[in-house]
């Protein structure tokens, strides 16, 4: 049995030994194992308001009209000699381009008159109408491919100069005449679409002869043409108006974008539709602008129309001179027109350019 004084001595050394621990821990508490980071979230941000993107896409169509504006100025300030040229040489090749075909054609057709005549074919004139009529559409498609392929040389011709560059009548119609035969085949077929209506209208009185006895229904056919007139067209103005105004950026896609002339064709329709707006105020202060920058150009264009007569009316008291000076005054007036032309092109074709870059964004 342990006695009093060894039970004293661990009771002492119990005590002790608390001591020590309490002032370990007091010196160097426990460590506890850290704590794991959990990761920074990224900051959320703050949802901004619909107009504001709307805004920064979609420019002001007063701000597009003045940016344009103010591209072309800059443009023609720098290059309206060349430009101009290069304009009136187009405007004159296809003038003398466009007389040659006629002069060539009618050449045709009298020697074929004279040769039918010659070998006393005109008993078979069914068949002759028919190859007359091919002739006449064969005729009528390379003509407007080979007129339309010079005027529209003027696109990217345009687009060249805008960008610093230049683009010469040959090389140009070189590249686009592919395309332009498919524009005149496509844009033939809209227009035969679009006078199917037409045609009909027109013929509407005629059916009273059908319903009504012959001195009535010649009353109701008079008074009824006059009213199919009017109707045909009323009717023809405002396919003319839409066809204008969606298809007004057709040609730009396949002259200068790259485009089919189909696709080229939708694409300006689904531009138009798009921002239809935008496109019918700028439509709305192109044509006031032009108007007013006309006036003069009319006026001086009027004055030679007056003169042109005055010379005319000469040939009656001096027909030597008068018809020298009507000969004259036709040419002068001619050129007049040309220049007129040539005039509201240069504003008319940077202007459409740089407007239907700006609305595309």
């Amino acid at each position: 049995m342990p006695n009093a004084e060894d039970k004293m001595k661990a009771a002492l050394s119990a005590a002790a030994k608390r001591q020590a621990l309490k002032a370990k821990k007091a010196v160097a508490p426990e460590a506890k194992p850290p704590e794991p980071i959990a990761p920074e979230k990224p900051p959320i941000p703050k949802p901004e308001s619909q107009s504001a993107p709307a805004a920064s896409k979609k420019e002001d169509i007063f701000d597009i009209i003045k940016s344009v504006f103010t591209a072309w100025w800059v443009f023609i300030k720098k290059d309206y000699r060349a430009y101009f040229l290069e304009l009136l040489k187009i405007h004159l090749v296809q003038i003398v381009v466009g007389l040659g075909i006629i002069i060539l054609f009618c050449l045709i057709g009298f020697g074929a008159y004279m040769g039918v005549m010659a070998l006393n074919l005109a008993q078979f004139w069914i068949p002759l109408a028919i190859l007359a009529l091919i002739f006449i559409i064969l005729a009528y498609i390379f003509s407007s491919t080979v007129l339309q392929s010079i005027a529209l040389s003027a696109i990217p011709m345009t687009e060249a100069r805008l960008g610093g560059g230049s683009l010469s009548l040959g090389k140009s119609f070189t590249q686009i005449k592919g395309k332009v035969l498919n524009y005149v085949l496509l844009n033939t077929g809209i227009g035969l679409v679009v006078c199917i209506p037409a045609i009909i209208i027109m013929c509407l009185p005629f059916l009273s002869y059908l319903f009504m006895p012959a001195k009535e229904a010649a009353i109701v056919s008079i008074m009824g043409f006059f009213v199919s007139y009017l109707v045909m067209w009323a009717y023809l103005m405002v396919v003319l108006l839409l066809y204008s105004f969606f298809l007004q950026f057709w040609m730009f896609g396949f002259l200068i974008q790259g485009l089919g002339v189909k696709e080229s064709l939708i694409s300006s329709y689904k531009l138009v539709r798009s921002r239809l707006l935008d496109i019918l105020i700028f439509d709305i202060v192109f044509m006031v602008l032009m108007w007013l920058a006309s006036i003069p150009m009319i006026v001086v264009y009027m004055a030679a129309y007056v003169g042109l007569i005055l010379t005319q009316l000469m040939v009656i008291f001096a027909p030597f001179v008068g018809l020298v000076l009507a000969l004259a005054g036709i040419v002068v007036f001619i050129l007049m027109l040309i220049i007129f032309m040539t005039l509201l092109q240069m504003v008319s074709l940077p202007v459409a350019n740089l407007f239907w870059k700006k609305i595309r964004g």
